[in-house]
């Protein structure tokens, strides 16, 4: 049986280029495949188009514009369990050949599924001339580059090989690679964000292949004012300084010595600034637009995963509103916080028909054994010390059921750098023990059976963990 491909196509306003991208997607030869439009706030009517020309094509509509790496992380989110799927990622500003996903089955088949993909890409206005033939980096001085750009297709650049990275415009992998590395890195605004997985990958042992048989033809940067255009080069030099940063230890070490002064500095003498603890409430008016309220709904997105018809704890609910979120899906959530506060706000603002609220210590939990089909528990074990955070994994794993899920958050410190972590606690003055991935596993792996922990690029941990 031929394998399912998911096409992946991102638009941001893109109307009048996204039509003639579906109609050589549709025309696809492939027996298999599936197409997702994924739309980031675009108000140019590209969804109404999308609907009455393409019923058969997905479409995810974004809240806003999150740009390339985050227009696709959302989606990702979205398949994250998908673990057998492959996917083509598209440019909406591109025409593809009838054989593009045959051709890419093919270089599976020679080198492997755990890789990344790229085909040959043309001007589309010269469709003889070749953009992309394979990728070249070289960080030490700030050079990338397209093998073969604006020269005429020869058979040079028809052989397959391996290259530095594979560009945005058309990569083909496996959403078990895509959960490997946990997406894009959000911090590149636009351009960058291909080479960083690349490289990312590469160092997960995974190798990225030009396949010259997959061919498309690409409308060079038209989301942005053509090949040409002056905002393309500031967005490409700024991004080249951020892999440069990231990628030379030294000047990463550095800068993240430099950002963690800057915020100590700023809870210092800035009196406003909030400061992220059991009080926090996406819903609240004040907290609309505020950089966390991004981190909050991926929590709820998360959390949302493996709470739907489960019997579900909340543990550490703070002022209710996760526990409210994921009550939406739920057969019955019980949240339980030791701050009376807290309660009592969850119990004025929240409280449905399947939400009970109890004030209970997190450490001495007085539920029955093998009670919850999910223990859910966002920003909580930091605020205990190391030793209690182990009795704190052992409650939640007591109260689970066989079989069930302990899925949390904290923040990450991989970096266990004293700056990095004042840093931190500065943001939250609560913070007793700030974990690394490696430190979370362990201490997760002591009972638990099966443990999964997803750095996230705002810079805290996403923990699973079966009992």
């Amino acid at each position: 049986m031929t394998p399912h491909i998911k096409i992946l196509i991102l638009n941001w306003n893109g109307k009048h280029l996204l039509k003639p991208c579906l109609d050589s997607v549709t025309a696809i030869d492939y027996p298999n495949f599936s197409v997702m439009v994924i739309d980031n706030r675009s108000v140019d009517d590209s969804v109404k188009m999308v609907n009455e020309n393409f019923p058969e094509v997905d479409i995810l509509e974004l809240k806003d514009n999150y740009g390339f790496a985050g227009g696709y992380n959302r989606c990702f989110t979205q398949l994250r369990d998908e673990y057998s799927e492959l996917i083509l990622l598209l440019n909406n500003d591109t025409e593809v050949a009838p054989d593009i996903l045959n051709s890419f089955i093919q270089a599976k088949e020679k080198y492997g599924d755990n890789n990344l993909y790229g085909g040959k890409i043309f001007y589309q206005d010269n469709p003889e001339v070749i953009w992309y033939a394979g990728g070249n980096v070289n960080l030490k001085y700030l050079k990338i580059s397209h093998r073969g750009i604006r020269q005429t297709d020869s058979a040079e650049y028809s052989e397959p090989m391996q290259t530095d990275y594979i560009t945005g415009c058309c990569l083909f992998t496996s959403m078990e690679i895509i959960n490997q590395l946990n997406g894009f890195d959000e911090r590149f605004n636009m351009y960058g964000e291909d080479v960083d997985i690349c490289l990312r990958a590469k160092e997960e042992g995974i190798q990225c292949y030009y396949w010259p048989e997959a061919k498309l033809w690409h409308q060079v940067s038209s989301s942005i004012g053509g090949q040409y255009s002056i905002r393309k080069w500031v967005h490409k030099q700024s991004s080249k300084f951020k892999l440069l940063i990231k990628n030379i230890s030294a000047l990463a070490k550095f800068a993240d010595i430099i950002n963690s002064i800057i915020i100590i500095i700023k809870y210092c003498i800035d009196s406003n600034v909030k400061i992220q603890d059991e009080r926090a409430d996406p819903h609240n008016p004040e907290w609309k637009n505020h950089p966390w309220s991004v981190v909050f709904n991926k929590r709820t997105e998360y959390a949302k995963k493996y709470v739907a018809d489960k019997f579900v704890l909340d543990l550490c609910c703070g002022t209710g509103w996760m526990t409210y979120e994921i009550s939406k899906i739920s057969k019955r959530v019980i949240g339980v916080d030791y701050s009376d506060d807290a309660i009592k706000t969850a119990m004025n603002k929240y409280l449905y028909d399947n939400i009970t609220y109890k004030k209970m210590n997190a450490l001495d939990l007085t539920f029955v054994s093998n009670h919850f089909e999910t223990v859910v528990s966002m920003e909580a074990i930091e605020h205990f010390s190391k030793e209690d955070g182990k009795i704190f994994i052992s409650e939640a794993y007591r109260v689970l059921k066989k079989g069930g899920i302990f899925v949390g958050s904290t923040p990450e410190t991989e970096d266990r750098n004293p700056i990095k972590l004042l840093a931190l606690k500065k943001i939250d003055p609560f913070h007793l023990f700030l974990y690394s991935k490696n430190i979370l596993e362990d201490v997760l792996s002591e009972i638990f059976s099966e443990v999964s922990v997803i750095p996230q690029k705002e810079g805290w941990l996403l923990f699973i963990a079966k009992k």
